[in-house]
């Protein structure tokens, strides 16, 4: 190899080892408990959702002045609380 090839080698180690930043990485045990709670909320959710695609849970909440779209939109933005 040439002197060129090894300066271009060079460089390009160096502007890798420079400008390439890499992020720390933290992992952790994740609990049962966690994962069963996401997965419990997850099931309410499409519970909620299988009511609401109903035609007669659609006409109630219609009577209430809340449309379908409405709705979807609160079950989606419900959190575990």
């Amino acid at each position: 190899m040439n002197k060129i090839t090894h300066l271009v080698i060079v460089y390009v180690c160096v502007f890798t080892l420079v400008f390439t930043h890499t992020m720390p990485t933290f992992a952790g045990m994740v609990g049962t408990n966690e994962i069963l709670q996401e997965q419990y909320t997850d099931l309410k959710r499409e519970s909620l959702n299988k009511i609401l695609d109903r035609t007669e849970a659609r006409s109630l909440l219609e009577q209430h002045g809340v449309t379908a779209e409405q709705a979807q939109e609160r079950i989606d933005s419900l959190t575990d609380e």
